[in-house]
């Protein structure tokens, strides 16, 4: 024993081996305070976040939450870790692990060689990230909206696969998040995998994706709200505590842990639930093209492996590295697609398709067998004037040429006039009046008998 006072002096190694006393270095408590368990400040704020609030979480992990609380409120927080949250997910499919950067040129997700980009969700999901360095199992969702942002503005990545593991969290950012990925996937393709679980909000941002792939064992759903309260009024008073508000407003207290819940608070809580439940199903059927009703009828009720599939929680069921296969598959689609708009914007063939253009707009279903019977019965009515023209003019021989050789009307006008002037020249020179016709005294007698006879000749033909 000494003299000297004591200092507060603990040692930190992370293992229980004992040392030396000569070896022993003092480290100041606040030195160490990765190994310490919250402190008293941090206590109101961590309840604020938990209690008389909903949450999007399922209610085993909840249970969890309070277990470590334990009686103090107390979160020991576990050794902190250097690993990237794209860590995560490169382990679960196999890829070696990205080198560590410590600059801050280095992304929060690890890229393949063909471009996908790889962001792991793990943990539960939190609003705000300044106390992440003082809590374990935490992942905010700011830092997933920065990691999906930079991916989206990445050139280098032609798609995003999210692997989420989380049993939900908190309300606040979540649909602002899911909303974002819902947008990202109109850009580039975002696919999700449950790897393992992905309940309530975990649920919600998964659901946004393009596509969803769960493993045989992996559940997925949850899509309910839960609210905690405690009433401590009654170890209030084995401790000797009253405590006494002033206050304006019915429900300025509502709430408070230190009086049981009221019957207004109560079903002020359960409103609040019961509409944020509304917009957690409303959301879920929007991404995945369902109506709110069957996704209000799942009663917060998990699913599994093909389950998930069977209700369209999910599209397939397959783990990380098929969800991966998946998303080269439908990226490489998405190219050939992209590779055929692009040539049908060529400039040398403007004038093709805005000639297509042109007739689609003018008639853009073409009744074939409509058209036949018109054109049947204009031809019809054409070849029926040629064969009239004809024996008009004296040559109905002549119709069968005519028609086979697709002349138009005025073209048949023309040719009868023709073969008309032939003959009259040839009359003009052949025909004569004998003159023993009475020309002394009606000098075109000739020609009235002339006439007068070819017109008895045509009707008796």
């Amino acid at each position: 024993m000494t003299d000297e006072p004591e200092t507060g002096i603990v040692d930190v190694r992370p293992d229980d081996t004992p040392m030396p006393a000569a070896a022993v270095e003092p480290v100041a408590v606040e030195a160490a305070a990765p190994a310490r368990v919250a402190a008293p400040r941090d206590l109101p704020r961590i309840m604020t976040r938990i209690f008389g609030t909903p949450l999007l979480i399922a209610q085993e992990k909840l249970d969890v939450i309070l277990a470590a609380l334990g009686p103090r409120l107390g979160i020991a927080a576990c050794p902190a870790t250097n690993d990237k949250e794209a860590d995560l997910i490169g382990a679960l499919i196999g890829l070696q692990k990205p080198d560590d950067e410590d600059d801050d040129t280095s992304v929060p997700y690890a890229v393949t060689d063909d471009g996908i980009a790889l962001i792991g969700i793990d943990g539960t999901l939190v609003y705000k990230s300044s106390w992440l360095g003082a809590l374990s199992g935490l992942v905010s969702y700011a830092d997933i909206r920065g990691a999906l942002d930079k991916a989206m503005a990445d050139p280098a990545v032609k798609g995003v696969l999210l692997a989420i593991d989380s049993y939900g969290g908190e309300v606040n950012g979540s649909f602002d998040l899911s909303d974002a990925i819902f947008a990202a996937r109109q850009k580039k393709p975002v696919c999700g995998v449950a790897a393992d679980d992905a309940y309530s909000a975990g649920y919600l941002l998964l659901s946004a994706c393009t596509t969803i792939h769960v493993s045989r064992t992996s559940g997925i759903g949850s899509v309910g709200v839960v609210a905690l309260h405690v009433d401590q009024s009654a170890y209030d008073r084995e401790r000797g505590l009253k405590y006494s508000y002033v206050f304006s407003g019915a429900h300025k207290i509502d709430l408070n842990p230190h009086q049981p819940m009221s019957d207004p608070a109560r079903e002020a809580l359960q409103g609040e639930c019961d509409r944020l439940r509304a917009l957690f199903a409303a959301s879920v059927a929007r991404y995945r093209g369902l109506s709110v009703e069957a996704v209000l009828a799942s009663e917060a009720a998990c699913f599994y492996g093909e389950q998930a599939v069977g209700v369209h929680f999910a599209d397939a069921v397959g783990t990380p590295a098929d969800a991966l296969t998946a998303l080269r598959d439908r990226i490489a689609k998405e190219a050939s697609c992209s590779g055929l708009r692009l040539a049908a914007e060529a400039p040398g063939i403007d004038a093709v398709r805005k000639a297509v253009q042109t007739l689609a707009e003018a008639s853009p279903v073409i009744d074939f067998a409509a058209e036949r019977e018109k054109l049947r019965g204009e031809l019809v009515s054409t070849h029926g004037e040629i064969i009239e023209l004809c024996s008009l003019a004296g040559r109905p021989g002549d119709a069968a040429a005519l028609i086979r050789s697709g002349a138009s009307l005025d073209q048949v006008r023309t040719a009868l006039q023709d073969k008309r002037a032939e003959v009259s020249d040839a009359q003009r020179t052949q025909g004569h009046i004998l003159p023993d016709a009475d020309t002394a005294h009606h000098p075109a007698a000739g020609w009235d008998t002339a006439l007068a006879k070819a017109r008895g000749q045509r009707s008796k033909q």
